[in-house]
Formats: structure tokens, sequence, C-alpha cells
């Protein structure tokens, strides 16, 4: 067939409207390209520039939408775009209707930038669109050509644009674009020649991305990109660039965070040797010692930071406070990272500091934490006598009130092993006695210490008292703890001491039903003549008058055996 009948037929198929959304018209344009015979046509004959656009941007779309997969459709061996290239048609600039060049343009190359098409057909279209000092850009994303070849990493195409010169800072019409370097950085790790061509054409090594990133951020999380750091900051240098090795991400993050944050300790000890801020903090108020304490991180990155400032003399805030009050120490129990916790003691880290609740690292620990013994016996290892056993956090408790409420029997016995004071009250009052009282705790624990008070001599407020009046007995009384009332009377509690109205505990007991025989038999066993069987209370009646009144004969007849006066007049 003639080639000038092939050029008739594909004037006809491309003039056609909506030609690639008709399976008819599809099959016989790719038929038409895949058999062409003779001498391709001048495509700048047919079509102007925004129509040749229109016929490559629907070619990318069918290929993208994987028409050619179908069963109507036809496999695609040759692409419109194929065929246009060996045509050797290239584009022409085009201008507006005041006859200025038009730079925003919807062409077939930031289509297919959009859809993440393979390298080669851009290689295919920057041969259509290479007129490289124009850069064309598409109006809503701010994206241009010169960007497509950066992000694809095509250094010849880059080359071809700067050396016509294109900003290699242009960060389009929207400023909302990356900027070229931030780009090609992560490429940069295989093709550090694209970073050299930048930097040697005027790139500023600071610009940042929309996220606040910079490219030293990006080379922070990149694994195996030591080599790449050093050759940035060389390129820099020999390029009179000052990087800004503190640049903040939005976040406010350093490129040090971010490295710490991804186990990039070889590019963390790079950044402190370039004068990196070991104590910068983010907007969370979180320094690099913070990002250390979240995660189980590799060594290196703890023993990096640590022996760096150490050895270089640089001040480290070891205790700086993020913006909830804690330090880096709290932060290693809140995350459980027991490596740091252990090696910021060693550095000095105050296990006092407290949180906005006024709880310390010692708090924490015996509030309840898992594997607490090794947590509190690691502090009182590395820490000793720095550490305060009995300081109170907002509502007046200590430690000790902690570790008993908890349950811990160990825990107990190793704060009063330390020095912790068994009698110490809180804000109402209460001793750690009270608090066993109002609650049915490991026993363990209420015999760890009452047995290591006697043990060692330490004298024990047993029958202390708290804002209501209440003894740790009357208290155990109230909550009905058994084990507690009998542990207390055994170790001599004074079963007369009234609440406020006068009260004792035979009272409460004779007083009505809530208690049943065992507390009036138990106290007698344990506590004999010390029980003062016929007290009066503000109103001047018994434990009989109660017993009587609440028609309980057995607690009457328990009370005649322990010579009540049944005679007894009230006030």
């Amino acid at each position: 067939m003639d080639s000038q009948v092939y050029t008739r037929k594909l004037r006809i198929l491309l003039k056609t409207t909506r030609l690639l959304k008709t399976v008819r018209l599809r099959k016989a344009l790719y038929s038409l390209i895949e058999h062409w015979e003779g001498e391709l046509p001048d495509l700048r004959n047919l079509f102007c520039p925004k129509e040749i656009d229109f016929l490559l941007t629907e070619d990318l779309r069918l290929q993208n939408s994987n028409l050619n997969t179908s069963e109507e459709d036809p496999g695609i061996k040759v692409s419109l775009i194929e065929f246009v290239v060996r045509s050797g048609y290239q584009d022409e600039l085009c201008h507006d209707k005041k006859e200025k060049p038009s730079l925003f343009r919807a062409t077939a190359l930031l289509y297919a930038a959009q859809h993440s098409f393979p390298t080669r057909v851009f290689h295919d279209l920057f041969r259509i669109y290479n007129k490289f000092d124009v850069n064309y850009e598409d109006k809503k994303s701010g994206k241009t050509h010169f960007h497509v070849a950066c992000e694809l990493g095509l250094y010849e195409v880059m080359e071809a644009f700067l050396k016509l010169g294109q900003d290699p800072n242009y960060l389009g019409q929207s400023k909302s674009i990356d900027p070229p370097l931030f780009l090609v950085i992560k490429k940069a790790l295989y093709e550090p020649q694209l970073v050299k061509l930048l930097l040697e054409k005027g790139a500023n090594p600071n610009l940042s991305c929309k996220d606040g990133m910079t490219p030293l951020h990006v080379i922070g999380v990149t694994e195996n990109a030591y080599g790449l750091a050093e050759l940035f900051f060389y390129l820099c240098e020999g390029n009179n660039k000052v990087v800004h090795i503190d640049a903040r991400h939005k976040n406010g993050d350093t490129p040090l965070h971010m490295a710490l944050k991804n186990n990039n300790w070889e590019i963390a000890e790079l950044l402190l040797r370039r004068g990196a801020d070991p104590n910068a903090a983010n907007m969370e108020g979180c320094t690099p010692l913070h990002v250390l304490a979240w995660k189980e991180c590799n060594h290196n990155v703890t023993k990096v930071l640590l022996d760096f400032c150490d050895a270089e003399n640089r001040p480290l805030r070891i205790d700086a406070r993020d913006n909830l009050g804690l330090t880096p120490l709290y932060n290693t129990l809140l995350h459980k990272n027991g490596k740091m916790f252990e090696a910021l003691l060693r550095h000095g880290a105050d296990p006092n500091q407290p949180t906005e609740s006024r709880w310390t690292s010692l708090h924490y620990i015996c509030g309840g934490n898992k594997d607490d013994l090794w947590w509190a016996n690691t502090i009182f290892k590395f820490a000793g006598d720095r550490v305060r056993v009995d300081v109170q956090d907002e509502n007046g408790e200590t430690p000790m009130h902690l570790a008993v409420s908890s349950g811990n029997g160990e825990l107990t016995k190793l704060l009063l092993t330390v020095g912790a004071d068994p009698n110490a009250a809180n804000m109402e009052e209460c001793t750690p006695l009270h608090v066993l009282a109002r609650k049915e705790c490991n026993y363990k624990v209420t015999k760890v210490l009452l047995e290591f008070c006697d043990a060692e001599d330490r004298p024990l407020r047993i029958d202390a008292r708290d804002k209501q009046g209440l003894t740790p007995l009357f208290t155990a009384l109230l909550y009905k703890n058994a084990t507690m009332f009998e542990a207390l009377l055994r170790r001599g509690a004074d079963t007369n001491q009234p609440d406020e109205w006068g009260w004792t505990p035979l009272h409460y007991i004779c007083g009505g039903n809530k208690y049943d025989l065992w507390w009036a038999s138990t106290m007698f066993k344990f506590a004999g003549d010390r029980v003062r069987v016929d007290v009066q209370d503000e109103k001047g009646e018994t434990p009989m008058h109660l017993a009587v009144s609440s028609g309980n004969g057995d607690l009457i007849d328990l009370l005649l055996r322990r010579d009540a006066d049944p005679n007894a007049v009230k006030m």
C-alpha cells in the first residue's frame, strides 16, 4: 500500500472524534500503526501541538486503564507514542492570544508523571518534548517537565534543561512542588552525579519540601546513606553552600532526630561532628534523647549520642522535659526501654524529676509497672542515694503507698531496705497500713511490712489516724478486710480507738447486721482484756446497747461472757 494512502487513512482516523473511546476505531488505528509500510508521515502537517498532546494523552490513558487486556481490545504491540517518535515529530512551542509563549500546558508527559509509567515511556516522551529551554508546567500541581526529569533521575535531560538556563531551585508557580534537589536525593544513593549536577548549577541544599523536610532530613531516614551524607557535605562545601545542620521539619524534628529515629547511628555521629545540636527540641518538646527513649534502639545509637557528648565536652540536657513535662528517663519507663533506662542512669539522669502529677520514676515503677522489681533494682543500683524514696506526689502518696497498693511484697521489702518510711502519710493522713487495710491485698505484703519493722526495730505507727480519725484496724473493719483485721490484732493494734462519733470497732460490730459473730470473737481472741466492752460513744451508748437494739442474741451472749455491764445507762 502506498504511504500516501496510509497517511490519508491515519488523517481520517485521528480526526475522528473520541477515537480512542471506540473499540472499533482503536482496533483500526493500532492495526494501521503496526502494519505501516513506507515513509512515515510528517505529523506537523496533520495536527497542531495541542492535538498531538491530546492524542498522546489518550494513548497513555488507554494503557493506564488496561483496556488492551479486555477481550474486545487488540494487544497493542506498537503504541501511538512510539509511532510519533519514529515519525520524527518534535513538539513546538505554543503561544497564547498575545503571541506570548504558553508555559502552562497539560502535556502527555505531565499526565504520565501522575500515573507512574515506566521510565522507558518518559525517554520516548522527552524525545518528543525536547525543547529544554521551555519548562511546561501543570497549572494545578505546579509540577514541570524539569521536576519530572529530576524525579526519574534522567541525568541527560536535567543537564539539557540546566544548560539552557533552568533554575535548579524552581518550585513551580504554586510553590507547592518539592525542590529539584529534594527530588533527586534518594536516587543519589546510587546516582550521586544527580546531586553534584544540581549543586554545581546553584541548587540550595536547604530548600525544604511541603512538610519542611530538607535533603538532610531525607538522608537521615535513608538506610546505608552514610556515603551519601559525606558526599553531600563535601559537594556543598566545594560549591560554597552552607548546610543548615539543624533545619526543622514541620513537627520541629531536625536531621539528628530523623537519624536517631531510624537507627542511623553513623549518620547521627556525622551530624554531631558537623555541629548538630544534641539538645534541639521539636514541637512536642522532645530532644534526641527523648527519641532514643521511645524505642529499643541499636545500642550504637545510644552510645553515639551519650559518649560523643561526653568525649567532646558538649553539654547534654539529660533531664530535658518535653511538653508533657516528661524527661527522657521517665519516657524509657513508659516505653519499657530497659537498655536506655540503664544508660541514662549511668550518665547521671535525675530519677526524682516529677511529672505534672508529681510522680517520679520510682512512683511509676511502684504503681504497678510490669517487671517492676528489675526497674527498681536498676534505679537503686545506678542512682543509689540520689533516689528520694519518700517523695510525695500531688496526693501526698509515696512510692511505698503505691507498692503496697499494688500488692508487691518484694518491691515493698526493697523500699524498706533502702530506708523508705513505713509511716509516711498522704494528703488524707493515710499510712501504708491504711492502704493495706482498704483492700484484700496479698497477705505477703502485710507480713513483709509488719515483720520487717519488727526485725529491723523500725517503729511502726500501727494506730495512726487518718483525717477521719480512723486507725488501720478500724479501716480494715469498715472494708471487711478480715486478713488485715486479724494481722493488726496480732500485732497489738488498739481496739478502743474511737472514730469522730466515739464509736470503737466493737460498736460497729454490734451496731447492725453487717458483721457476724466472727469479728467480735476474733477481736476478743487476739486483744483479750484490752477490749473495753463498756466504752460509751458520744450518746453514751455501749456495744451492749447496740447489740440489744439489733436483736443479735449471739453477740449479747458473747458480751455478757466478757463481763459487759447489762445495766449500763445512756447519757
